[in-house]
């Protein structure tokens, strides 16, 4: 039972003689407790106790207390439902951020790979462009190559970078005898080749010996390498190594 149930109103019957036979009977309304009092030789007048304005304010009170534990409570099972909503959000967030991190991963590893193909390809070409001006004998054995292919013919022309003419036209007659059939060999240059590549031209049509068509062979051969892994490489040199073991042995 609330404290409000124990104060319900009770009425008071009062009688005033006035005199002459006059008399008024008056009922007066108050809140009275229904709790047994503990002094039963006491009467206390309840509207002395309890004013009307004192119950509104304790109900009041009690009423504002439970709202406020009510909206405690309400406040609380929001923010919970908002948290868990952040965290569900959160967790999809990161799942959505793994998949791009590996995703650019494997652009960045293709990419890499890609960059430093070139790199070596370019570097390639420098270097045999540097050894090619250091060691000229080198673009002999290109030129003599398509020499020998050219069977049959009894004139042909040797188109070099305009830079290796020079060295060419020293070995012109090495190259003539080079030739099966001896063939009378001219060279000349053209800008369009690279240091390294030689074109020979004859009636039957020309032969390349082009150091790009060289280097892309050598730039797909690298890039399978690259794609069956570090395991196939090592499995390569491995096998070699065995038989140079056993000839040494030997």
């Amino acid at each position: 039972m609330t404290w409000f149930e124990q104060k319900q109103p009770t009425e008071d019957l009062r009688v005033h003689d006035f005199g002459g036979g006059g008399r008024a009977e008056v009922r007066l309304a108050s809140f009275a407790s229904k709790e047994p009092s503990s002094d039963k030789g006491t009467t206390s007048d309840p509207i002395a106790d309890y004013s009307p304005v004192e119950l509104l304010r304790n109900e009041y009170e009690e009423a504002f207390e439970r709202g406020l534990a009510e909206g405690r409570r309400a406040v609380e099972q929001e923010f919970q439902d908002e948290l868990e909503r952040l965290r569900a959000e959160a967790e999809s967030t990161a799942q959505e951020a793994l998949g791009s991190i590996s995703h650019i991963r494997e652009q960045a590893i293709t990419l890499a790979r890609d960059v430093g193909i070139r790199v070596a390809r370019a570097l390639a070409e420098r270097i045999i462009e540097s050894e090619l001006k250091t060691h000229p004998e080198s673009l002999h054995s290109v030129a003599a190559a398509c020499v020998r292919a050219s069977m049959g013919q009894t004139r042909v022309t040797l188109q070099v970078h305009p830079d290796s003419v020079k060295v060419l036209k020293e070995d012109a007659e090495l190259l003539r005898q080079a030739h099966p059939d001896g063939a009378s060999v001219t060279v000349e240059g053209n800008s369009s080749l690279s240091i390294g590549s030689v074109r020979l031209l004859s009636s039957q049509g020309v032969i390349e010996g082009n150091l790009r068509d060289r280097l892309d062979q050598l730039t797909s051969a690298l890039e399978m390498e690259l794609n069956s892994g570090p395991h196939g490489r090592r499995d390569e040199h491995d096998g070699d190594e065995e038989p140079r073991r056993a000839g040494d042995n030997k």
